[in-house]
């Protein structure tokens, strides 16, 4: 996992395995918000405040991914 500067207020996560490449990128509000998006290479996600909670996790996130 790495991790990159996308404007002053994101930051992206990269994520790389065998089988997934994401980029989350999170806002100053994470995790109190969802990410502001989720790419991978076919597509990009956003999660919408109303389906978000704090308790939600990230790599939950990731797996559910197609």
């Amino acid at each position: 996992m790495t991790a990159e500067e996308v404007t002053d207020r994101h930051v992206g996560l990269h994520i790389e395995g065998n089988e997934k490449d994401v980029v989350i990128v999170l806002d100053d509000g994470y995790p109190d918000s969802p990410p502001a998006r989720i790419q991978t290479p076919e597509a990009t996600f956003e999660i919408e405040a109303s389906d978000w909670s704090p308790e939600c996790e990230l790599a939950d996130v990731v797996e559910a991914l197609p």
